[in-house]
């Protein structure tokens, strides 16, 4: 997985996560601010991620807690 941030105040970033994937490749883009509150409360070190396409909403579970499902839904960007 290929994260990408970019910021006219703070500039751009680029990190590679290794991951297992299921299905086609999918580019989704969500408010950043949404993912570090969600990533801030998961005490998991793994995370499952769900997403059908790039405009419909995301689940992440942590691998070790099935009581939390957390949605996420993706913002309109041109790659």
């Amino acid at each position: 997985m290929t994260v990408l941030s970019s910021s006219p105040e703070v500039g751009k970033g680029e990190e590679k996560i290794s991951c297992e994937t299921e299905g086609e490749r999918v580019n989704v883009a969500f408010n950043a601010s949404y993912i570090l509150d969600i990533l801030n409360n998961i005490t998991s070190e793994e995370a499952i991620i769900e997403l059908n396409s790039s405009l419909s909403p995301v689940a992440i579970k942590p691998i070790d807690d099935e009581n939390y499902i957390y949605i996420v839904t993706p913002v309109r960007v041109i790659f």
